[in-house]
């Protein structure tokens, strides 16, 4: 049983970008043990070890990726950049962790390649960065926002 409740707690302090929705039943599950356990998943997300699985990630997903996002972690804003002009009007929207939308804008400027998003606004989290273009999914990422 030790080995399990170790497992458990291994499991539950890990960030939820990584371990997806075993990291949530794992916390349930210790918070049967422990009720007084707290999880940052800020802290737990910005840690050394996920920085450096999300940058393996983004290397083997691809060498020569056609959109950036910078700063990230952002605090004011961050730009997202196209290596082309933008031929039509895209979307950029931000989903917090729990699907809740929580800024969208619409860029129509042809020729463009730099979009900007305020984040001043956001509170201290880990959001979803989707971009489509034409109706069409072109483009997502994590962000996050720290102030």
């Amino acid at each position: 049983m030790k080995n399990v409740n170790a497992y458990a707690m291994k499991s539950a302090y890990t960030c939820p970008l990584v371990g997806g929705k075993a990291v949530y039943k794992a916390r349930a599950y210790y918070l049967l043990i422990d009720r007084e356990a707290d999880f940052d998943d800020l802290s737990l997300c910005l840690s050394n070890s996920y920085k450096a699985e999300q940058q393996a990630a983004e290397k083997s997903a691809n060498t020569s990726p056609v959109w950036k996002v910078q700063p990230n972690p952002a605090s004011e804003g961050l730009y997202v950049f196209y290596e082309q002009p933008i031929d039509g009007g895209i979307q950029v929207q931000l989903q917090a962790t729990d699907g809740r939308l929580m800024r969208q804008q619409t860029i129509a400027e042809e020729g463009s390649s730099i979009v900007y998003v305020n984040t001043t606004e956001l509170p201290d989290g880990i959001y979803l960065l989707r971009v489509t273009q034409n109706s069409e999914h072109v483009y997502q990422t994590k962000v996050v926002v720290k102030h």
